[in-house]
């Protein structure tokens, strides 16, 4: 057998069709169905078959983590090529050819936004505590993922039904305005600033396009449901017509919308790409057939809910629903849970803990500690390396991508999931599309409670 006959002979029939597909293709991959697998094995199987040369292909992921991974799954096949986030593809491009595109260097990239948003916040005699910084954070983002200038921010903010603790529509729109003046003043960029740039510098410079066009002639998007109508843009600067493009995602794990992620880019992709091929793969290898028909009574409160998952897993234990008094009665529960499992048959670093909100996690971090439990809190989906013998705390946003024998949720309660500003209809999906990709994390045992009013993501009856 050839090499290429050998990589197809280990995928299934839907991965196979993945990678063997001719471009444009969209791949609609359920959690757990192996779609980093299908990705990778594409590139490999076009690279063994003379279709693809390694250096023309760039895969597109959105954290550092992913990009990574993508990167050693290739070299395992033997393939060294190209895997970048967004913003690492675009900054590097932007770094090279900007001094060629304008006659100077491009303004450095703001490591850390916080310090100025900080004083801008002062200045304008606002509160500027950390939540206030951190939602102030995130309507910048929106905003420019948006292409929204701050003098539209309030009436579009409104329509959009965005929300602040902290501060009021017109005071983020003052602060939006002082912040650009500033950061420009100062002779920065900041971070959002670098796939604005890259976009204005392709579309007002052909000749520069084309040679990144004639660079990347393979073009990979993972987590496709989740780009921004920023990043939609700038990936079709990159492709332009005749590029070799492959997306792949899940629009029920589309849980960023908040930052303008949309997956009507991936559902829409059959209809911009009229010649596309779009392949589902919908067996789950991650976790049992009781998990996933939880998971997929979850994705049955999406809009559109996707096809269901089918488990190719042996059975397992019914997930557990369980009703607690308070919430350091579930914390308690939760950690004899884990104690349990311990004792039987997993390790510390094969369970984890999640929650809808940073604030959850500390009273959890606390009791799970006093009962002796080593555990460690995860911020974002940048970490690197997980340690080795920890129960895992984190939220449900940061736990997307990974995957653990035993998964505790908790707090799946009216008010916390969903949450209690979600009350649009396309905000109630996004609130069960996290509940989604909680339940999916589990491969082999799940616990899920709460206190006060069960979430009505779950199925009655519960105890």
């Amino acid at each position: 057998m050839s090499k290429a006959d050998d990589l197809l002979a280990e995928l299934d029939e839907s991965q196979r069709q993945v990678a063997t597909a001719a471009a444009p293709v969209a791949v609609l991959a359920g959690a757990g169905s192996g779609k980093t697998r299908a990705i990778t094995y594409r590139i490999a199987y076009q690279v063994a078959i003379g279709g693809y040369r390694p250096e023309s292909v760039l895969a597109v992921t959105f954290t550092s983590r992913a990009a990574q991974e993508l990167r050693q799954r290739l070299a395992m096949l033997g393939v060294h090529a190209t895997a970048r986030t967004f913003h690492s593809a675009a900054l590097r491009q932007i770094s090279f050819f900007w001094p060629k595109a304008y006659g100077f260097e491009l303004p450095k990239v703001l490591p850390d936004r916080s310090g100025l948003l900080t004083e801008v916040l002062i200045d304008l005699q606002l509160p500027a505590n950390e939540v206030a910084l951190r939602e102030l954070s995130t309507e910048i983002s929106w905003a420019k993922t948006s292409n929204i200038t701050f003098s539209d921010y309030a009436e579009l903010a409104s329509g959009a039904h965005r929300s602040s603790a902290e501060l009021e529509p017109q005071d983020i729109a003052r602060a939006l305005g002082r912040y650009e003046y500033a950061k420009s003043a100062q002779g920065w960029i900041d971070f959002d600033d670098v796939l604005l740039c890259c976009c204005a510098m392709l579309d007002e410079n052909p000749g520069i396009a084309y040679q990144v066009r004639d660079t990347y002639q393979h073009l990979v998007v993972d987590e496709y449901q989740d780009v921004s109508g920023l990043q939609q843009s700038l990936l079709r600067l990159w492709t332009g017509e005749g590029q070799d493009l492959c997306v792949v995602g899940d629009p029920a794990q589309t849980i960023h919308s908040f930052a303008g992620a949309t997956p009507k880019y991936l559902l829409g992709f059959g209809s911009e790409h009229p010649d596309a091929e779009i392949v589902k793969l919908d067996w789950d290898y991650r976790s049992t057939p009781q998990i996933v028909a939880l998971a997929n009574h979850v994705a049955g409160f999406n809009a559109m809910p996707p096809a269901p998952l089918r488990s190719v897993q042996p059975d397992g234990p019914a997930p557990l629903l369980i009703a607690h008094s308070s919430d350091e009665d579930e914390a308690l529960g939760i950690a004899d849970w884990l104690r349990e499992r311990r004792r039987s048959q997993f390790t510390w670093d094969e369970m984890a803990v999640l929650y809808r909100v940073h604030a959850q996690g500390e009273l959890l971090r606390r009791v799970l500690q006093d009962a002796g439990i080593p555990v460690w809190v995860r911020q974002s989906e940048e970490t690197g390396q997980l340690p080795s013998d920890r129960v895992t705390l984190t939220t449900l946003h940061a736990a997307k991508g990974l995957e653990w024998q035993a998964v505790a949720m908790a707090g799946v309660q009216e008010g916390s999931l969903p949450f209690a500003l979600a009350v649009t209809g396309s905000q109630l999906a996004e609130e069960a599309r996290l509940c989604y990709v909680g339940v999916t994390r589990a491969k082999r045992e799940l616990r899920v409670s709460w206190v006060r009013q069960p979430s009505r993501f779950l199925p009655l009856p519960v105890r």
